[in-house]
């Protein structure tokens, strides 16, 4: 296909001739052929002449020349002839472009930020939980079945106190972590857990209290358990 222009870059009409052969004689394929129109392989919405040559102008030249304001992107705006770029800052959960004042604003509204924030914090106090805390160097999780599993483990070992002086029992921190534990250590475990969750669950409330801040890391949530427990998070949860 060839592609016509006039000398004002107004398209005229789309022919189906090979451009090679068409310049070489294009009157003989279109008879109103001037020597200032155009002749392209391309076909441009948009079309300016540069060195010579057609193009499809750039977003810059339709912003600034044209005026085609539209086209301009959030965060964007002309100022002396240039299109300036402001970079949306961090801490917007629906960033907001306000074209005439040129800042960025929240979009959401308060209980969307209050929610967004509590998921957060819910997320992290799940995941701080399933990693669990350091007790000895040794890592005890605190889900719901390894907290069954250490009272189950506490009631074996207070019932079979009848039988044996020193009963012990081998605790399964983790898969390749078992060690040999006395009543009076699982028991030292169990309170640490129950101090550590519980120190989790006041760190939540702390948070939740607070203004919401969407940019809450878990780095965050856990240095506050580690600043107010004497049990701290396992270093894998870092």
């Amino acid at each position: 296909m060839t592609h016509l222009y006039d000398n004002n870059l107004n398209f005229l009409v789309s022919l189906n001739y090979e451009y090679e052969d068409f310049i070489k004689e294009p009157s003989k394929f279109y008879p109103e052929w001037k020597s200032s129109f155009y002749a392209t392989q391309d076909k441009y919405n948009n079309p300016v002449v540069s060195d010579g040559a057609l193009r499809e102008k750039t977003r810059e030249e339709l912003i600034l020349i044209d005026n085609k304001c539209e086209l301009l992107a959030d965060g964007e705006y002309i100022e002396q002839g240039k299109i300036i770029v402001v970079p949306c800052p961090e801490g917007l959960l629906k960033k907001k472009w306000d074209r005439t004042a040129h800042v960025w604003g929240e979009g959401a509204t308060v209980e969307e930020l209050k929610e967004f924030y509590f998921d957060l914090i819910n997320k992290y106090k799940a995941e701080i939980l399933q990693v669990g805390f350091d007790f000895n160097g040794h890592q005890q999780k605190c889900r719901e079945k390894d907290l069954a599993l250490l009272g189950n483990a506490i009631a074996a070992n207070e019932d079979a106190q009848i039988y044996s002086k020193t009963p012990v029992s081998h605790w399964s921190f983790n898969d390749n972590d078992v060690v040999e534990m006395s009543l009076e250590d699982l028991k030292h475990l169990r309170i640490a857990g129950a101090t550590f969750v519980q120190v989790i669950f006041t760190v939540e409330a702390q948070l939740k209290a607070s203004q919401p801040d969407i940019l809450l890391e878990k780095q965050d949530f856990i240095k506050k358990v580690n600043e107010l427990s004497t049990v701290k998070c396992f270093k894998s949860s870092i």
